[in-house]
């Protein structure tokens, strides 16, 4: 038993570089950031974006014309080679390093308002040793600040898995469970929804 935690903690490190990590998660009983006051000036609609060291994240939100359902587009690009556009599907199918994942961002239409947007967020992912990445959570997105320019993503309970299909020593598979707090905050780029090379990055 006192060779299994080790050798468990190194199979878990192994694998975890071959997914894109998510940054902003922090353990929930952590000491949090400051985040914007809520606000109900300014409004959801246009392009967001934020910027931070290997990463640049973005968001567009609009209402649909037809039925004024919101929708939500995430744009993902980090320095090791992960791009995700969802280009407004609800479930986006991508690969990275030659393993399939998927990623679904969806709307929660009912609970949802033009003060607070409520988004499922799912991403499933394989990996090296046959791994496999599960990570979920409720988003709630609203807006911040005085003029209401800046977007407050974040998830209460982010919930994240990671297995180990393939793991070192004779032992049985292996995995770690984490419940976390994720938090994101945008600016706002512009009230059209603007192409990614247009972002001022």
């Amino acid at each position: 038993m006192r060779r299994f935690v080790p050798i468990l903690a190194l199979a878990i490190a192994l694998v975890l570089p071959a997914f894109a990590q998510m940054p902003g998660a922090i353990p929930r009983d952590a000491r949090r950031p400051q985040l914007p006051a809520p606000t109900t000036a300014g409004r959801f609609q246009g392009t967001w974006y934020r910027v931070e060291p290997r990463h640049r994240i973005a968001l567009q939100v609009r209402r649909n014309e037809d039925d004024g359902r919101w929708q939500v587009r995430l744009f993902w690009d980090t320095r090791d080679g992960f791009v995700i556009d969802t280009d407004w599907e609800e479930v986006h199918e991508f690969t990275y390093r030659g393993y399939p994942g998927v990623i679904e961002l969806r709307v929660d239409q009912e609970r949802s308002t033009p003060e607070r947007l409520i988004l499922h967020y799912r991403r499933e992912q394989d990996g090296a040793r046959k791994s496999h990445l599960l990570q979920e959570g409720e988003v709630v997105l609203r807006r911040g600040g005085r003029t209401g320019r800046s977007l407050v993503w974040t998830i209460e309970d982010f919930h994240q898995r990671v297995e180990v299909g393939e793991p070192i020593g004779p032992y049985e598979e292996t995995a770690r469970d984490e419940h976390l707090f994720h938090w994101w905050i945008f600016q706002k780029e512009s009230e059209r929804l603007v192409p990614w090379d247009e972002i001022h990055w």
